[in-house]
């Protein structure tokens, strides 16, 4: 994570919990641009409300998550397997 985060991680996974009990999600993942160069776009897991996916806590722009959230630019939820499946995440 972050080092610059830690401090506020409490409050920001107090703020995401608020958005799973909104939308009535069941998880939820907050990441952050982690970017210092525009062009190598990465973001990493900045925290999380039981979502165990070891191998996105980075992802990069060509990630599916990231290519989903680019075109719609917007928060979204996936609600359903056959998504899971589109954006290869564990359920």
């Amino acid at each position: 994570m972050l080092s610059e985060l830690k401090s506020i991680e409490p409050q920001l996974k107090q703020i995401l919990y608020g958005c799973v009990e909104h939308v009535q999600a069941t998880k939820a993942a907050l990441y952050l641009s982690t970017s210092h160069d525009l062009n190598e776009k990465t973001y990493e897991l900045v925290t999380h409300y039981r979502f165990a996916d070891d191998q996105r806590k980075i992802v990069k722009a060509s990630d599916d998550l990231v290519d989903r959230l680019a075109v719609r630019r917007n928060a979204f939820y996936v609600n359903g397997r056959q998504y899971y499946v589109t954006l290869r995440l564990k359920f």
